[in-house]
């Protein structure tokens, strides 16, 4: 569906009105009744239904505010709870911030609530005129979005005080799964991007490897796992011109408005090994991901099963703990028929397994 119907759709009071009233209703149901709706596009009012729906719990003032998406900007884009938790971590209060390939606009949406200046720049032509839609929908006024290559913009421009990229890892229809081979290249273009700010930060994608992140950026200084909703959303870098011995890595839940943040520390004790406790606990996807499991289970004091293991086991509860959290209430060796017949005789008819 391109640019231009979105928004000749959406410019339609009755159009928005349309899918206000019939958002819960059965798309294909919906665009058989065309004589009933005599007047409205019936197959564009479906594809954004079924896109807005998803939209209420991802993007939900972007939903509210009737805001251009096609398929692939909306599947793309940061959630809103994370672009937000994003100004605490990057900081970009009273600061100019150039975005080097804007997308749909969602991470240009939170900066624009503390930054002095946002200049945002994106190559497809499609997702740029959506992104500049939005701006009026959504009412923000120091956001000045630029059809052209991001580096092409910064060789022409002034020093900004943040950069910000999150490389397409998909340009055209290959996957992609080296900032190396994404579009634009970050690791070549590092040098020149660190002359024109004081910190770069950038969005890559959740199965990102850290290890690989660490050897391919020599100007890494911190590394950030973002988790949302259960899973890993995707993991925030930023770089400075300055190189250290070894980056800082943080896990972040979002799920919260204060959020819940672990920082990595140096130097750690070993976690006691043991399968005694109380209680049992599986830390937050974030905490996993940036292999930040030991150093957890030490912190809060708990022990694991196994040292690859990323399973705490506590004989006290620990409240504020960063995942789940569960009461062991049996234990058995691993006998399904065991396991099943206590099953029955509690009644319980449905279990998750976790290993």
């Amino acid at each position: 569906m391109q640019s231009k119907t979105i928004i000749y759709f959406l410019s339609n009071e009755i159009n928005r009105q349309f899918i206000g009233q019939h958002i819960n209703d059965d798309t294909g149901t919906l665009v058989l009744e065309g004589k009933k709706h005599d007047g409205i596009d019936l197959k564009t009012a479906a594809a954004l239904i079924l896109i807005y729906r998803k939209a209420q719990i991802k993007l939900p003032v972007h939903y509210q505010n009737f805001a251009a998406l096609n398929k692939k900007s909306f599947e793309q884009s940061t959630s809103e709870a994370v672009a937000l938790h994003k100004l605490n971590l990057i900081k970009p209060q009273n600061k100019s911030v150039l975005n080097l390939c804007g997308g749909l606009g969602v991470d240009d949406w939170a900066f624009s609530k503390v930054a002095k200046s946002v200049d945002s720049c994106d190559i497809d032509p499609e997702v740029h005129d959506l992104a500049t839609y939005n701006l009026n929908a959504l009412d923000i006024p120091n956001v000045n979005r630029h059809l052209i290559d991001g580096l092409q913009f910064l060789n022409a421009k002034r020093k900004f005080d943040i950069i910000y990229a999150d490389p397409d890892r998909r340009p055209g229809a290959a996957k992609v799964f080296k900032l190396e081979d994404a579009l634009p290249d970050v690791v070549t273009n590092m040098d020149l991007i660190l002359s024109h700010c004081e910190a770069f930060w950038i969005k890559v994608s959740p199965m990102a490897d850290l290890t690989y992140l660490r050897k391919t950026l020599a100007n890494l200084h911190k590394i950030i796992v973002i988790s949302w909703m259960g899973d890993v959303r995707e993991i925030l870098l930023m770089c400075k011109s300055e190189i250290i011995a070894e980056p800082e890595v943080i896990a972040l839940n979002a799920d919260t408005k204060d959020g819940q943040m672990y920082t990595g520390r140096s130097t750690y004790s070993s976690p006691e090994v043991g399968v005694d406790g109380l209680f049992l606990y599986e830390p937050d996807k974030a905490i996993i991901k940036a292999n930040l499991s030991k150093d957890y289970c030490s912190y809060c004091g708990m022990r694991m099963p196994d040292v690859s293991s990323h399973i705490f086991l506590s004989d006290q509860p620990h409240p504020d703990f960063m995942g789940r959290k569960f009461k062991i209430v049996k234990r058995f060796t691993y006998k399904p028929r065991e396991i099943a017949d206590y099953l029955e005789r509690q009644k319980i008819k449905k279990a998750n397994i976790t290993v």
